[in-house]
Order: C-alpha cells, then sequence, then structure tokens
C-alpha cells in the first residue's frame, strides 16, 4: 500500500519508553517516550548515526541498576541499532548490535550480563575505556541511540539465518543428539550381545527344558508394554535411577524375544559337525560361540542392528517417563521445545 511504499523509501523507527530495572526486574526509573517517537534518518555511506540521547533519572542512588528496557518499533531494514549507557562515572556500549528484522513494536532489554540459555533475550552493555566526558550525575543515567547501516549482502544473509541462529541458540541440539547417538549405540551394543548369546544357548546346547523355556520366552511378546510399564518404573525408582539412562538401556542387555527367535533360526541353519568339531579340538562353549558362531551370523546381527537403531531412535515415551532433566532428553524431544522471541 501506499503506507508501506512511503516508509521504505522514507526510513524511519519509533524509541518509546525506557526503563530501568534492579536485579529483581523491578523499575528504578523510567522515562515516557516522546509524543512524536519516530526517528527519520537516511542512510549516507556506511558511516554511523546518531539517532538521539535521552536521559533517565533513578529513584535512589544506592539502587543498582541491572537491565534497561527500551520499546522498539523497527522499519524491517536489517539496520543495526546500538547504544551507549553512561552511568556513575562510567561508559558502556552493546557488544553487539540489534537488527531491525521488524516493523513492529517489541521490547529490547540490554544487561550487564552475557546471554544464558533460558534467560531473557537480552543484549549486552560492556564498559568502555574511559571515564564519560561531562557526565558526573550518580542518579541519571544517559542512553545514546546509534544506526548503522548494514551492506545488502548481509541484509540477506541475516534474513536468511536469523531464524536457524535463533533455534540452535535456546534449543540444546548438540546435547540432544549426543544422548539419542549414545542411547542407541548401548541399545544394540545390548540387544547384539544379548540376542545372540541366548539364540546360541538354545540352538546349540542341549540342557533339560531347554523347548519349553524357550516357549516361555516368546510367550512373553503377548504381554504389552504397556502392562509392564509401571511396575518397570517404580522398580527403576526404587533403584535410584529415576532421571538417568540407566533404565533406557539396561533392559536390551536382557535382550528382546523377537530377535532371539531370529538368531536362533539363523543358528539352526549352520550345521551341528561345526560344534562338535570345535569340542574335538579343545573349545569351550563361549569360544565356539565367539570365535565359530559369531562370523556366521553377521547378516542375522546386521538385521538386528539395523531394527534397533530404528527403534531407539523413534523412541519417545520411555524418556517421557524416566527423563525429568531437560538436558538429558534425546533428539525426539527437539519438537517439544517452543523458541522464545529474539529482540532482533
Amino acid at each position: 500500500d501506499v503506507r508501506r511504499a512511503w516508509r521504505r523509501f522514507y526510513r524511519a523507527l519509533e524509541i518509546g519508553g525506557i526503563h530501568l530495572r534492579n536485579e529483581s526486574s523491578i523499575d528504578i526509573g523510567s522515562a515516557t517516550g516522546p509524543a512524536d517517537p519516530r526517528i527519520p534518518y537516511q542512510i549516507d555511506g556506511r558511516e554511523r548515526i546518531l539517532l538521539g540521547e535521552r536521559e533517565v533519572a533513578l529513584a535512589s542512588p544506592e539502587e543498582t541498576l541491572d537491565q534497561i528496557m527500551v520499546r522498539v518499533k523497527g522499519d524491517a531494514s536489517f539496520h543495526r541499532l546500538s547504544a551507549e549507557l553512561d552511568w556513575r562515572g562510567k561508559s558502556f556500549r552493546t557488544e553487539e548490535p540489534m537488527f531491525l528484522a521488524s516493523g513492529n513494536y517489541q521490547d529490547v532489554f540490554w544487561k550487564f550480563a552475557e546471554q544464558a540459555k533460558y534467560d531473557i533475550e537480552h543484549l549486552t552493555f560492556v564498559e568502555r575505556n574511559g571515564s564519560p566526558e561531562g557526565w558526573v550525575q550518580e542518579d541519571v543515567a544517559r542512553m545514546r541511540f546509534f544506526l548503522e547501516p548494514t551492506p545488502y549482502l548481509r541484509v540477506l544473509w541475516e534474513r536468511f539465518s536469523d531464524s536457524y541462529r535463533e533455534v540452535f541458540f535456546w534449543v540444546p541440539y548438540a546435547t540432544y543428539m549426543w544422548v539419542t547417538v549414545k542411547l542407541t549405540f548401548l541399545n544394540i551394543l545390548g540387544q547384539l550381545f544379548a540376542c545372540s548369546l541366548v539364540a546360541f544357548a538354545f540352538a546349540k546346547i542341549k540342557f533339560p527344558g531347554r523347548e519349553l523355556l524357550f516357549i516361555l520366552m516368546l510367550s512373553t511378546m503377548m504381554l504389552p508394554p504397556q502392562v509392564t510399564m509401571v511396575p518397570q518404573f517404580v522398580l527403576f525408582s526404587k533403584m535410584g535411577a529415576y532421571n538417568t539412562l540407566f533404565p533406557l538401556y539396561i533392559l536390551s542387555f536382557a535382550g528382546a524375544p523377537f530377535f532371539i527367535f531370529l538368531m536362533r533360526q539363523f543358528y539352526k541353519t549352520i550345521p551341528q559337525d561345526l560344534t562338535d568339531a570345535a569340542k574335538i579340538d579343545g573349545c569351550n562353549f563361549f569360544q565356539i560361540y565367539w570365535q565359530i558362531m559369531l562370523p556366521l551370523v553377521k547378516p542375522a546381527l546386521a538385521a538386528i542392528a539395523i531394527f534397533q537403531f530404528q527403534a531407539t531412535w523413534n523412541e519417545f515415551l520411555q524418556p517421557l517417563i524416566y527423563i525429568a532433566d531437560t538436558t538429558r532428553r534425546p533428539s525426539q524431544w527437539d519438537s517439544f521445545y517452543s523458541v522464545s522471541p529474539m529482540a532482533g
């Protein structure tokens, strides 16, 4: 429309009220914005532009200033807004600028501490060398606002990468991914070792009640996981394993009925003569399992590894039940964390 076209060629931003706050986020001083907060500007080269200067009185000289909130309406130009602060004989500057990425009103916070994750989104003030010239008032803070032009190519890059940088800052993807990889590796390792060993016993070792035990083992497949969910949770809680990764992988070292059945059928295809020959040569059962049988069942092991990888990677319910600490949850929880709006 006409208004949008006008603002595109005649740039202006608005700086409204300024609020000084202490560590408890309580206002200790404020200054309302002018009747017409619009500040027109014109970019000429790459020089920094002084937009204006504001003074804010503190309620008491003893108050400690922790953060500053400024009401700003940008113009979606992606030019950079920075500020300088003079307070109690010291001068501060913004460590990083705010990009005017939006054309809406937003509250911009400046603090004296580095941005921490899960903290309120803010920019950082760092102390400048030297004292502010002609400024010694203890109960008044002075802020100066500057605008720095942004090259066109950087504007394109900021527009493209803004959301990605926001997501990767607020959501600990690296932690989630590391937890997922660790759980996947442990579950695959446990299933491969336990299932191949148990299946070897059912297929190659003769002992009383072998077939009955095998049938009982297969019958556990008829139990829905929801039936054992609560007893398992109570058991692990009493063991002190709640909010740890222990319950998410330890059961894999007990094997899975379907994988044991798969491995047993694969062992059945291997001639018994190999086992008998190994016994004659003096091999015990573990040596037969480790040195002779395992190299012959690699295709079955690969199939189990693929199935277990898919099951562990997509597991959502178990971490929900056992893990309370968000930094210990796997990557399936990425989409369940909303990203706080960026100040810029």
